[in-house]
């Protein structure tokens, strides 16, 4: 999965949940199944890891990942907190 998440100059925020489902599987320091704190864990029936967000103090281009390894049981939905 590989799609561009609209933000603000500078946001890296990523977020995802199920499409219908408010429920984050991945969200910001204590929000989301995954989080700064785990970056790896099972959610319905797939294993979910995540790269963590940057360094805050990092400067220029950066790369943030997401991996499931398993069948999706929702249509996900990536979006930014703004």
């Amino acid at each position: 999965i590989c799609e561009p998440v609209q933000a603000l100059h500078g946001a890296a925020e990523l977020a995802v949940r199920c499409d219908g489902d408010n429920k984050l599987l991945l969200g910001s320091e204590d929000d989301g199944i995954l989080n700064q704190k785990v970056l790896k864990a099972e959610i319905r029936g797939a294993n979910w890891s995540w790269s963590g967000k940057p360094d805050a103090s990092r400067k220029g281009a950066f790369q943030m990942w997401i991996r499931v390894s398993g069948h999706l049981r929702c249509d996900t939905v990536f979006f930014s907190f703004q």
